[in-house]
């Protein structure tokens, strides 16, 4: 009955201020069916409409007074009811919206079947991805950090390259930096290959930051040795081969390469201690 009463009210409401229709139709919000009615505190519909207690006593008085609020008192209660002709009987009853509404049900449970096929479908596809995973993880394991290189440098004293550590790496470049002239930034692909090539050959940072003392007296030109330079005369640096360079008188310094077989030697002993 509540609509009702509100059309009642926009239509029949003698008061125009916003405040004062807004209290009124709170009160009729609560008013029953057959005209019931209402009995809301002061304090319920100034919560309601947001204003102050006594705004609403104030107004329920000038309802009254102007014929929208009917006021009644049983002992310390107040009533309230509406002058207004509210119909009882209820408007022709138009179906269409339930056809509408039975329809879109009809809809959605067709969708819903459908979905649910779908998630079907894709849950038996995960059981069936989940089997083979635990297959293949039923079988031995292979250690990937360890794979054969064709790279004769790159391989270690059982022929089984070893991936190096990264800290390792990083050592390995930083002492080349140090030793050699050639840049770093510029040559990112040599520095690369060389550190490469020098963990093969189990060298240490030490080893590498030496080779700069031993070119000083070795090498064939003077300063920083470039990094194509350390790589082709690390095996006589770590031999402790002197070269024989000469002299500026025109000698040699006595001192002879030794032969490749005697080189062959020294790193197979070398490696195998």
């Amino acid at each position: 009955m509540a609509l009702q009463h509100l059309r009642a009210i926009n239509d029949h409401a003698v008061t125009t201020d916003p405040l004062g229709r807004a209290i009124l139709k709170e009160v009729a919000l609560d008013i029953g069916h057959n005209n019931q009615p209402s009995f809301p505190s002061y304090r319920t519909i100034a919560k309601r409409v947001g204003c102050h207690y006594n705004s609403v006593a104030a107004w329920v008085k000038k309802l009254a007074e102007c014929g929208d609020l009917i006021v009644t008192k049983e002992g310390r209660q107040q009533k309230y009811n509406i002058p207004f002709d509210v119909p009882l009987s209820q408007p022709d009853y138009d179906n269409s919206y339930d056809n509408a509404c039975d329809n879109s049900y009809d809809d959605t449970v067709t969708n819903l079947v459908t979905t649910v096929t779908i998630l079907s479908q894709a849950v038996d596809d995960i059981v069936t991805r989940l089997s083979q995973i635990e297959q293949l993880l039923s079988q031995p394991d292979y250690d990937r950090s360890i794979e054969v290189r064709s790279k004769e440098k790159n391989r270690s004293k059982n022929n089984i390259y070893i991936e190096p550590d990264r800290p390792l790496v990083v050592t390995i470049k930083t002492a080349l930096s140090k030793t050699t002239k050639t840049p770093q930034e510029f040559e990112p692909e040599q520095y690369s290959v060389a550190t490469e090539t020098l963990i093969g050959y189990e060298a240490t940072p030490e080893q590498i930051e030496g080779f700069r003392a031993w070119w000083d007296i070795n090498g064939n030109y003077g300063g920083q040795p470039a990094l194509r330079s350390l790589l082709s005369n690390w095996t006589n640096y770590t031999e402790g081969v002197t070269l024989n360079k000469q002299q500026p008188n025109g000698t040699s310094n006595g001192r002879s390469q030794p032969t490749p077989e005697e080189r062959v030697a020294a790193i197979v002993a070398r490696r195998e201690s």
